[in-house]
């Protein structure tokens, strides 16, 4: 498990592919899974690139993203996902109230699709 303050600060957060990634200022990548909820190092800067290069191509990778994806910042507890998982509603990556296997007016996924639970 990853200490999350010991790679400095933070570049970017967003969701891809069901997990938190966070990017960080020492050339670290780290993730946290729904299920286990701890970070995790997913990957580090390659030694071709100088720390402010690889800085810059993250940036540009988070920007990438979807605009919901760049906005989220911790994960929905256990008890809300088996909430919604048993309900006829969930709530959206961006606050809507859908159905489970729904997207929001603003094209945001459901909690339970944008983290592959459905």
């Amino acid at each position: 498990m990853a200490k999350i303050s010991i790679h400095g600060t933070e570049i970017a957060r967003c969701l891809v592919n069901g997990r938190l990634v966070s990017v960080r200022s020492d050339g670290t990548v780290l993730h946290m899974d729904v299920h286990d909820r701890k970070w995790r190092i997913r990957g580090t800067k390659k030694p071709s690139l100088t720390l402010a290069e690889w800085t810059e191509k993250k940036k540009e990778w988070a920007e990438s993203l979807p605009f919901w994806a760049r906005n989220v910042k911790s994960l929905p507890s256990h008890r809300r996902l088996a909430e919604w998982a048993s309900d006829s509603v969930c709530e959206t990556v961006t606050g809507d109230t859908v159905e489970p296997d729904g997207t929001g007016p603003d094209g945001a996924p459901s909690w339970l699709v944008a983290l592959g639970m459905i």
